[in-house]
């Protein structure tokens, strides 16, 4: 009695709530949260979203960035916005979770290891090979304006590649450019790799 819960109580409970997969606890948690005059943060939208995510409602995911942020004043941050794009890829809407990339560089954030790890983890999982390469070239891009420091673990950038082997996607490019940057990654392996091996032949 007499101890008023704060901002840390309520998003405990509500991350509780979440990963039992219960949205109706969680909507009742944000409106005790108002009640006691505590306002909703961009790690509650977090919560919030990964919970719709996992029960594969996006359409209440997208009305947590539309209308939270705007009913109680805050900016969604990074986190949110990749925590969307995951949501988006795991259910399988990888053109989703693109389109989210580009609205949060317009609104101001700035696409970081996270955002780009989560993206390339969707497309090597749903083959989609076009998006693959736009976000390896960004990726190299950016590491090149920030002194070639390597933004992505080996093993995603690895994982990547190989699923556009297997796809008959040319890497030799890519893979040039990224030893450059210094990433440790090998030529993919794979019923493909003699294609490799026949073009050094023809250019002898």
């Amino acid at each position: 009695r007499g101890i008023k819960p704060d901002a840390i109580v309520f998003n405990s409970l509500l991350d509780g709530c979440a990963r039992k997969e219960l949205p109706m606890l969680c909507e009742q948690v944000i409106s005790d949260m108002i009640a006691a005059g505590v306002q909703p943060s961009n790690y509650s939208a977090s919560i919030l979203i990964k919970l719709y995510g996992r029960i594969s409602d996006l359409d209440a995911a997208f009305k947590v960035l539309e209308e939270l942020p705007q009913k109680f004043g805050f900016q969604p941050n990074a986190a949110v916005y990749t925590t969307l794009m995951s949501s988006c890829t795991w259910n399988g809407r990888m053109d989703l979770a693109m389109s989210l990339k580009t609205r949060m560089v317009q609104d101001g954030q700035v696409a970081d290891e996270k955002t780009y790890s989560t993206l390339l983890r969707g497309a090597t999982r749903s083959g989609q090979c076009e998006h693959i390469v736009s976000l390896l070239w960004e990726v190299l891009q950016q590491g090149e304006s920030k002194n070639r420091r390597r933004i992505l673990e080996n093993e995603v950038v690895q994982n990547a590649l190989q699923s556009m082997w297997r796809r008959n996607w040319d890497t030799e490019e890519l893979l040039q450019r990224l030893w450059s940057a210094g990433y440790d990654v090998k030529r993919p392996q794979g019923k493909n790799s003699l294609r490799y091996e026949r073009s050094k032949r023809t250019k002898c």
